[in-house]
C-alpha cells in the first residue's frame, strides 16, 4: 500500500473535510485548471475558468455563518473569495476589496498579501503591488525563521 493513499477511519465513518478546508481546494483546483489549461480555442479556456470560479464561489457560499464567525475564519473565507475572484487577467475592484479585508483581518497571511499584490499589479499600482508582494515575502521569511529556530530548539 502506498503512503499516500488515505486510510478510511474505524467503522467506515467518512471524516468529513471542513467547509473552509474545501473552499480552499477548490480555488487550489482553480488555479490548476488556469496554469494547466490551453485549448485551441481561448474562449473556451475563458469559459471553463468561468464555470469552475462559479462553482468555487457557490462551494464557499454555502459555509454556513457560524462557521465563518472568528477572525481567522472571515479573514480566510475573505482571501479565498478574493483569490477565486481574481483568476481571471483582467484587474477586478471587487478581489481586491476581499483580498484588502482578508489581511485587515488577519496581516500575517502571507498568500493573502501575494494575492492582493498580483491584484493591484493587473490595476496598474506598481509601487502599492510591490509593497503587497514585499510584505508577503517578509511573512514566509519570518515563518521560515521562527519555525527553523523552534525546531533548534
Amino acid at each position: 500500500m502506498s503512503s499516500s493513499k488515505k486510510m478510511n477511519p474505524p467503522d467506515g465513518e467518512e471524516e468529513e473535510e471542513e467547509p473552509l478546508s474545501k473552499a480552499a481546494r477548490a480555488a487550489e483546483d482553480l488555479y490548476h485548471l488556469r496554469d494547466t489549461y490551453f485549448p485551441l480555442d481561448p474562449n473556451d479556456r475563458t469559459s471553463k475558468l468561468h464555470h469552475h470560479s462559479d462553482l468555487a464561489l457557490s462551494l464557499l457560499d454555502s459555509i454556513p455563518p457560524e462557521q465563518r464567525k472568528s477572525s481567522l475564519q472571515r479573514a480566510t473565507f475573505e482571501y479565498l473569495r478574493g483569490k477565486i475572484l481574481d483568476v481571471f487577467p483582467d484587474y477586478r475592484k471587487e478581489a481586491e476589496d476581499h483580498l484588502s479585508k482578508a489581511v485587515k483581518l488577519n496581516p500575517s497571511l502571507a498568500d493573502a498579501w501575494l494575492c492582493l499584490g498580483n491584484c493591484i499589479w493587473k490595476k496598474g499600482d506598481l509601487s502599492a503591488a510591490k509593497n503587497c508582494l514585499s510584505l508577503a515575502l517578509n511573512k514566509v521569511i519570518y515563518y521560515l525563521l521562527y519555525t527553523s529556530h523552534a525546531a533548534v530548539n
